[in-house]
Order: structure tokens, then sequence, then C-alpha cells
């Protein structure tokens, strides 16, 4: 019964070997198990060695190669390549600087209720980095994160609500809560948020998010 169950989940048994190798300091075995899985289809694992060729874990770095698999991973919905495939774009590592397709992936992200992927996607609406500057936009994004405690999400979201007219505060709120009805979402208990972010001013830049 056991061997018909690893049959049924090879990959499922391949990211968990990886992620213990990974965990020992065996780096060689954990690209070995991962690359395995991740060729499979198991995103888990594309998101894995995209963040082990990003650090430099038992590879030399190649932002190109974790790119690559941040790629594979978030387009089957894994919402922590998502982000960090955005945050490649932004920054221009690994692939050529893009911010029009930074804000594609930080949406999906967000959508998916990531806090920091929606206080950066918040940020770039602000300044109009691969958007339109749009504020209504950039309040209902702040507000979500700042629901989960992002740390900035608030302190930006005061500073930004202050430029409103009456008009432009019913419109964002009306935003913010038909977003927190679609996006919204608690963290689980004991939960990391996010990185640290850069000021609202500026665009955000924070770590990228290591493999769970």
């Amino acid at each position: 019964m056991a061997a018909l169950a690893l049959a049924a989940h090879p990959a499922l048994a391949g990211y968990d070997e990886g992620f213990v190798a990974r965990q020992r300091g065996d780096f060689a075995a954990a690209i070995k198990e991962f690359t395995a899985a991740a060729e499979t289809g198991d995103a888990r694992s594309q998101f894995a060695l995209g963040a082990m060729y990003r650090n430099g874990e038992g590879v030399a770095p190649d932002p190109a190669a974790a790119a690559n698999w941040y790629r594979r991973a978030a387009q089957q919905g894994h919402v922590d390549a998502q982000y960090n495939l955005g945050l490649l774009y932004r920054n221009g590592v690994g692939v050529a600087k893009d911010d029009a397709i930074a804000a594609t992936w930080y949406i999906q992200a967000a959508r998916q209720g990531l806090a920091q992927a929606q206080y950066n996607l918040a940020v770039m609406y602000q300044i109009g980095a691969g958007v339109q500057v749009d504020l209504t936009e950039a309040f209902a994004w702040l507000t979500l994160a700042a629901l989960q405690g992002q740390v900035g999400a608030e302190a930006a979201l005061g500073r930004l609500a202050v430029t409103f007219n009456p008009q432009q505060t019913a419109a964002a709120e009306r935003k913010a809560e038909a977003y927190i009805d679609q996006f919204g979402r608690k963290p689980a208990a004991g939960a990391p948020v996010g990185a640290t972010p850069a000021p609202a001013a500026a665009p955000a830049t924070p770590e990228v998010r290591a493999m769970p």
C-alpha cells in the first residue's frame, strides 16, 4: 500500500525529501530531489528551486534560472512564486526590468491575499510604475495589506487618505470594501506577514520570500 501511495504522488515524495535535505544543509541532495519533482510539474518544488538558485544554495547564484523556476510555479498559481517573480521584474534581476510585467504578477499574488504583494502593488499605483496612477486602487490594496498588519501599510494608508476630497474618499472606501469581500484574507495565527517594505513614497524592494 505504501508503494502504491508513493507511486500516486511521486512529486510529493521528492519535495518532502528535498525539504528535509535542505533543512539539514545538504543542498546538493535538495537540488536533486527538487529538480526531479519540479520536472514533473510540482509547483512547490519549482518554487524551492527558484529560491535555491536565487540564493546560491548548492549552486552558483543564477537569477535567470531562479526566474525560470519561479515562472513555472507562478503559472500554476503558487502565490510566493508570483510575488518573487514580480520582484525580479521590478528590479531587473535575472530578467529584463519590466514594471508592467511586475505589476501583473503582483496583482495575481495580491488577489490571493498576500499582504506584501498588496502593499507593493499599491505603491506602483501611487507612482504609476507599470500601471496608470490610480490612488483609489492604491487605497484599496493598502487597506487589505493594513488589515493583515503589513508593516508600513497603515501609515501609508493614512497619508494617502488625507489627500482625498469627500467624493474621492467615498469612492476609495467603496472599492476597498469590495476588495475585502473579493480578496481579503486573514493570516494564520503566528504566520509571518511579509518582508519589511520600503517607504510608500518609493518603490518597495523587500527581501525575496524564502522557501517555506
